[in-house]
């Protein structure tokens, strides 16, 4: 190892060991506590589909149909970023750097496999009807803690591991705002006057050892930051990551359907401790409800007989109607 190369790693090190003390201090994010239900929203092809199976469908974010999904906070810091240039309060090289940097606009995800799976915090909701059920739309309940680590089984390959986060989707702007601003004047102050970043050869350079830090806080911000257009929806997600390493390809292959366009998507088994899958299998599954129907007895009957044949008799899970006043 040359002697240029182990300074460098010796400045890197330095600088890590600035950031380990923050991760106590960065501001909250993901403080919500689990709601006891979430509500999942489809079409009769995808009930039968879920209920059938015992899985759910995690799509590819960049397929949602928000068009920034994960890369609307990165847009929002940048904003912020260049208010925090423009005001010329920080002009000390490496804050000036950073802050730059910052205001750049950095895409991280460009190759990172995220699947979610969406939920809204309302059962009976018309403006989901309309969005998800098409001419005839359900509604699942499931518990809101089947947050948890998981398997996932591919014919053929041994078991892969999934990580599963709930998490709940923040539209208020100004908080937004505030978590990036707050996040971004916590480096300023205590990263960025620490007397080992004027050991790197350029302030540029000295911004390279910290802006992973400042990207991964972001990252975690990602999952719950929404714009604002969408709060209707009362997005709580299911966040699956799967194991993959920069530079290799995903060791799970997706399957893929059509929606809009030819959609990757993973199928993942969930699980709840309040409220076991019936017998070990399917899903942990409250009730289903059917949306607005010009046959609303019709649709109980056949949804009654599809949840007994695939393993949800009544006593586990409850069946209803919308209550929406609607002709869909």
């Amino acid at each position: 190892m040359s002697e240029g190369w182990q300074r460098s790693q010796e400045l890197i090190d330095a600088t890590n060991q600035l950031l380990y003390p923050l991760q106590q201090r960065l501001p909250a994010v993901d403080s919500a506590p689990l709601p006891r239900a979430v509500y999942h929203y489809t079409d009769a092809y995808g009930l039968l589909g879920i209920v059938k199976s015992g899985q759910l469908w995690a799509s590819d974010y960049r397929y949602m149909n928000d068009s920034e999904e994960l890369r609307y906070v990165f847009r929002l810091a940048a904003d912020v970023a260049g208010e925090l240039v423009a005001s010329g309060e920080h002009d000390a090289p490496v804050a000036q750097a950073f802050l730059e940097a910052a205001a750049s606009g950095p895409d991280p995800f460009a190759d990172t496999p995220f699947y979610l799976v969406c939920f809204s915090a309302d059962g009976d909701s018309l403006s989901q009807w309309r969005a998800y059920g098409g001419s005839q739309g359900f509604c699942l309940e499931l518990p809101g803690d089947i947050s948890q680590p998981l398997f996932v089984q591919v014919p053929g390959r041994q078991g892969q591991m999934y990580g599963l986060s709930l998490l709940e989707v923040i539209y208020d702007e100004a908080r937004q705002r505030r978590y990036v601003r707050d996040l971004l004047e916590l480096i300023l102050k205590e990263v960025c006057p620490a007397p080992v970043l004027a050991e790197y050869p350029t302030a540029a350079l000295a911004v390279t050892g910290f802006m992973p830090f400042y990207l991964g806080q972001l990252e975690r911000a990602a999952h719950h930051f929404k714009h604002g257009a969408f709060s209707d929806e009362r997005e709580w997600r299911l966040i699956v990551t799967a194991p993959h390493r920069p530079n290799e390809p995903p060791r799970i292959l997706p399957e893929f359907r059509v929606s809009r366009t030819l959609t990757p998507y993973l199928t993942i088994q969930v699980d709840s401790a309040t409220h076991p899958r019936p017998n070990g299998r399917g899903l942990p599954l409250l009730s289903v409800t059917h949306g607005p129907t010009p046959l609303p007895s019709q649709t109980a009957v056949a949804m009654d007989g599809l949840l007994k044949v695939t393993g949800y008799p009544q006593g586990y899970c409850a069946r209803r109607g919308s209550r929406a006043p609607a002709r869909l």
